[in-house]
């Protein structure tokens, strides 16, 4: 009766966390606009996933998809602190459930490449809460005419 009703879902039983945020991922992939967003913040960095390429400090790397989606969604949201859960669910690009333990080793991953163009200090981890992307401000010149 909820489907009839226009529910795009429901769950029947009581669910845990995780398949709950599963299932809102899932609904949620069709809403995914922020994935044809660019990312500029000359010099610093630039994201075109039109392109698929990716500078850092002018340096061009090469990432996997989902690397890629990461960085990206990261830079979307720059200074903002994500838990686990949250990165897991952006991983997954709404296809198949990550665990949140392995949401580390694509950290470490990402930071190991973006450490080869001088920008591994960027991506922090904020321990007891999760990670976020801090960017360089951009630095402004005081000039003096006299």
């Amino acid at each position: 009766s909820a489907l009839d009703a226009g529910a795009s879902a429901y769950l029947a039983d009581t669910v845990t966390e995780s398949v709950l945020r599963a299932q809102i991922g899932t609904l949620l992939k069709n809403g995914h606009h922020w994935e044809n967003t660019e990312v500029r913040q000359d010099p610093y960095i630039w994201i075109n996933p039109e392109s698929s390429r990716i500078r850092l400090n002018g340096s061009e790397i090469r990432l996997s998809r989902r690397l890629f989606r990461f960085l990206h969604y990261l830079a979307l949201h720059p200074d903002r602190t994500f838990t686990a859960s949250e990165i897991a669910n952006v991983l997954s690009d709404g296809q198949k459930f990550i665990q949140e333990n392995s949401v580390a080793a694509q950290v470490h991953r990402l930071r190991k490449y973006m450490e080869a163009a001088g920008a591994g200090e960027w991506l922090e981890t904020v321990h007891g809460f999760g990670y976020r992307l801090t960017l360089p401000q951009k630095k402004s010149f005081d000039v003096k005419l006299s």
